[in-house]
């Protein structure tokens, strides 16, 4: 099964497995429990050989509900919105998964600060913030997509 992860990553665009995938979610769960016991300094079938591939396809290794995206330098505004720009220029839609990374964390701060702001509640949500993102298509309300046909 493991012949199925290129595949996958290509389809998905990352190789973070979900335990409940119908294929691979049995292999995803024995690959990080073998990784955990490595790391433990235990011995086991996972090879360095293996090892090095399943880094080279981005395996997720420490899966949860928010893989560990902190390590990575803390970027301005103006930066994930370059960002969002090029991920529209390649998806052709701004739709970013919320659990897709720094992005999609990045892309649900801003439906809950423009909630706030809405809200009249204390948010780093500006006008000028809401109208950059509105003029390239940004989808405030999520659950509006669905009913909008996006």
């Amino acid at each position: 099964r493991i012949e199925q992860l290129p595949s996958f990553v290509e389809e998905h665009g990352h190789c973070k497995i979900p335990l409940r995938h119908p294929q691979l979610g049995n292999l995803s769960s024995t690959i990080r429990r073998r990784y955990k016991e490595r790391n433990e300094g235990k011995k086991n079938s996972l090879s360095d050989e293996r090892m090095s591939q399943l880094v080279d396809l981005g395996f997720v290794f420490e899966a949860g509900k928010s893989p560990n995206f902190r390590s990575r330098k803390k970027m301005s505004w103006g930066e994930r919105y370059e960002e969002l720009l090029e991920f529209k220029e390649e998806h052709g839609h701004v739709i970013v998964p919320q659990n897709s990374g720094p992005l999609g964390t990045w892309v649900k701060e801003q439906r809950t600060g423009y909630r706030k702001m809405k809200a009249g509640e204390k948010s780093p949500m500006t006008t000028e913030k809401a109208l950059k993102l509105s003029e390239i298509g940004f989808v405030f309300d999520a659950s509006d997509r669905w009913n909008k046909g996006n």
